[in-house]
């Protein structure tokens, strides 16, 4: 993949140029930023922000990423001027080799930086502002103050490309409405699923689909009843005897090679900040042998499937693996009076073809110095994505 070249000028020089007054605009407005060193240790009340990336955005889930991702972090907090918090951006700047998902060149195809600054959260390919209710009516104003303090935060800690990234449409719509991002610089991610959850759970649910969608289901099901196999439910921290184990399994089976201690770690990481919202769902055979499990996690009207384990053969002849990944958190939701599933991103057409709804997910990115990503680069990152899914899904899209 070749480096591109950025454009001069333009938005990005403007933006530089007229930072100072833009600054002092906001500062009159009664708004600060205070940037903090440590996520954990920040002395923030999280309870008054709403979490428009769900679990993502939660408190839990960046203590859990700011001691294990490969990165420099930093949380900018908005403020009125009596203090009051409006606000909050997570700020991670990572080297690109280690960035994942998160590196430029994966949504763009080509390099454009060595460290990147991915602002509004990582690793749960969600992302976006925190904003409190005293934030109404100036929501714009608190979200571009944000903006700056994570521009400042990455020229600190030497990134050379600025990103904020995996925007929901509302997200994507606030970070244009501050007017320091351009609609055009928008490139098109990826495809999240969710599921609606009807009240009458996963009768209703399979009653709405298709007769296609409808047979796969009931194949699954019958696989699953006719195995004898059962479903228990557990907080991860009840499940370490099999969770990392069969999280090797799948890694191994997807050429992903990890250490049973080192899937130990992950996971207990997750544990120690996230367990009071944890849901382990583990399909177990006739002998009590735990064959595949995945892990929920619960937030707001919402559960979000994060990981999945499982022992190839004896899930899939028995269809464990979708009763554990599908259909458990979907009982368990409507059970629990839950809105959404939350299935993410990737193996989008197993998804789909059991009733997943697919959004888009966009962000932005900056290049060294500021400078904007020429347009044609964008729509063409953009297009090449839609087109590789909609390969992938065939008649399904």
């Amino acid at each position: 993949m070749g480096a591109t070249r950025c454009r001069r000028g333009g938005r990005g020089h403007a933006r530089r140029r007229h930072r100072l007054s833009r600054f002092l605009r906001y500062r009159g407005r009664g708004l600060s930023c205070d940037v903090y060193d440590s996520i954990e240790g920040a002395p923030v009340d999280w309870s008054v922000f709403r979490t428009p990336s769900g679990v993502y955005q939660s408190r839990g889930w960046l203590v859990f990423c700011e001691r294990t991702a490969p990165a420099e972090e930093r949380l900018a907090v908005a403020r009125a001027a009596d203090g009051t918090p409006l606000g909050a951006l997570p700020v991670f700047v990572v080297r690109v080799e280690e960035a994942g998902l998160y590196a430029p060149e994966v949504s763009l195809g080509r390099s454009i930086g060595s460290r990147v600054c991915a602002a509004g959260g990582f690793g749960g390919y969600r992302g976006g502002f925190l904003l409190a209710e005293s934030a109404a009516g100036r929501e714009e104003a608190v979200a571009a103050a944000l903006l700056w303090a994570a521009d400042d935060i990455a020229s600190a800690l030497g990134a050379d490309v600025f990103s904020l990234q995996f925007l929901p449409r509302s997200q994507a719509d606030l970070a244009v409405a501050t007017g320091l991002v351009a609609r055009d610089e928008l490139v098109f991610q990826e495809s999240e699923v969710l599921v609606a959850v009807p009240r009458g759970g996963l009768d209703q649910h399979v009653a709405g689909l298709s007769q296609k969608r409808r047979a796969t289901v009931r194949r699954d099901r019958r696989a699953f009843e006719a195995s004898g196999c059962r479903l228990t439910e557990s907080r991860l921290s009840e499940a370490f005897d099999f969770a990392p184990r069969l999280f090797v399994r799948l890694k191994e089976a997807h050429a992903q090679p990890l250490s049973e201690n080192e899937a130990a770690e992950w996971l207990g990481a997750q544990a120690r900040e996230l367990d009071e919202v944890s849901v382990v769902f583990a399909v177990r055979d006739p002998a009590g042998k735990v064959v595949a499990y995945s892990l929920a996690y619960v937030w707001g009207d919402t559960i979000y499937l994060r990981a999945v384990g499982l022992d190839h053969e004896p899930a899939r002849a028995g269809g464990a693996y979708f009763e554990a990944t599908y259909y458990a958190p979907l009982r368990y939701a409507a059970r629990h009076g839950l809105r959404a599933m939350h299935l993410g991103i990737k193996a989008l057409r197993p998804k789909v073809l059991r009733g997943g709804a697919l959004h888009d997910l966009c962000g932005f990115f900056r290049c060294p110095g500021g400078r904007t990503l020429p347009p044609a680069l964008v729509a063409e990152a953009s297009e090449r994505r839609r087109r590789e899914i909609a390969d992938e899904l065939g008649p399904l899209a």
